[in-house]
């Protein structure tokens, strides 16, 4: 997300004024605010993500707009990528929760009319733009993956993060603090760390208890370096 949006920023602001809002902290901003995140759980569905009956003041019941519909007023009035990213999303009922929004993810640009009417009595109809990018994110030991129809699954390119040793050994050296210990006397601690995972993912993945899908990823080895 971070990579994507940034290009984009520097192709329109140009290298001058891309690197002088860098060096005052605007860009990390302007990143950020493009960046959505949103937590699926089971009882995440159709009316907190797009549109649903709710009970006004009055005790009447109105459609009122969810999570999508009022992210694509802020997306449509821009021109550099937002990236939306939907964490845990085989944890909900995908099909369900996106609901018209299950095909307008390939047909851009195309508008959709939802159920049901607003308090001017007009129909509302859903687009999503161009310029907005959907990364999911779940971890196939929570629940099987077999439960998304191939319809859904198409719709995304799918992307199987398993562990990597120096991407373990990389980001560590990252988030090193200097003021401690230099890194160099802790860096060959931190290979065999890598090196003791990779053995154990080996036993994990022969193990007919276990299997492939149990094997432990290097994100989880993270908090071994504190920030």
């Amino acid at each position: 997300a971070d990579r994507l949006i940034r290009a984009s920023l520097l192709a329109k602001l140009k290298p001058k004024a891309y690197f002088e809002r860098t060096l005052s902290g605007e860009i990390e901003k302007d990143i950020g605010g493009r960046v959505h995140w949103l937590q699926l759980h089971p009882a995440y569905g159709y009316e907190e993500f797009i549109r649903g009956l709710h009970i006004d003041g009055n005790g009447a019941t109105e459609y009122r707009l969810g999570y999508l519909p009022n992210l694509m007023a802020k997306v449509e009035a821009d021109d550099i990528p937002h990236v939306l990213i939907l964490d845990e999303m085989n944890r909900t009922d995908l099909s369900r929760m996106l609901g018209e929004c299950f095909s307008l993810l390939e047909n851009r640009e195309k508008e959709a009319e939802l159920p049901g009417r607003g308090p001017d009595g007009k129909p509302m109809v859903l687009r999503i733009p161009k310029n907005l990018y959907v990364i999911g994110t779940m971890n196939l030991i929570d629940q099987s993956v077999e439960q998304m129809d191939f319809a859904l699954r198409r719709r995304f390119l799918w992307v199987l993060c398993r562990f990597d040793g120096e991407a373990l050994v990389s980001a560590t050296k990252s988030r090193w603090d200097h003021r401690r210990v230099k890194w160099e006397r802790v860096e060959r601690d931190f290979e065999r760390l890598a090196e003791a995972a990779a053995a154990l993912n080996r036993e994990i993945h022969g193990s007919p208890l276990l299997g492939e899908q149990y094997e432990i990823g290097h994100t989880y080895l993270l908090d071994a370096v504190s920030f």
